[in-house]
């Protein structure tokens, strides 16, 4: 194999690694650690975040107006900014909405606060959720095999294959 084979098998092993590690982190829970994640599936908080991006999700002790946090609402995960903290609970909205949330947010329906957005990461854990993207992890996991196989009588030969 030849500098430049060498350089794709690097590259894409490296992108292979890294797409097991986030479909990995859609098997593994860490709620109990305090973490989550989730993807974006609507724009209601475009600009901040868009549709397809992955957020990762920490609970905190206490919420203040202007925290994007993710919480439940009729089963399922909305994200969306505290505009306003009263006695009762909080009040949210998705930044490209036009109207708040028509429901006070109690803080024991918070799953946490948005600590970072990955733009597009969402659409990858998708992809590689359906059973096309899987295929593809199958291929790729099998390429990896035999180009390991490529790889190592070149080193001990000393030489190209």
């Amino acid at each position: 194999m030849g500098r430049a084979g060498k350089y794709l098998y690097t590259v894409v092993l490296s992108v292979f690694v890294i797409a097991v590690l986030l479909n990995l982190c859609f098997f593994i829970k860490p709620e109990p650690l305090g973490w989550s994640r989730a993807v974006i599936l609507s724009g209601s908080m475009e600009p901040s975040i868009s549709a397809g991006d992955l957020v990762i999700v920490h609970r905190q002790e206490e919420y203040w107006e202007g925290d994007i946090v993710m919480f439940e609402s009729g089963g399922i995960s909305v994200t969306h900014r505290i505009v306003e903290k009263t006695e009762k609970g909080f009040v949210t909205k998705g930044d490209a909405n036009r109207v708040p949330d028509m429901e006070l947010l109690s803080e024991n329906r918070i799953i946490g606060r948005v600590a970072a957005a990955i733009p597009l990461a969402g659409n990858v854990v998708l992809f590689l959720k359906r059973p096309a993207g899987m295929f593809l992890m199958l291929m790729l996991a099998i390429w990896f095999i035999w180009g390991a196989d490529m790889i190592g009588p070149a080193k001990q030969s000393g030489g190209d294959v």
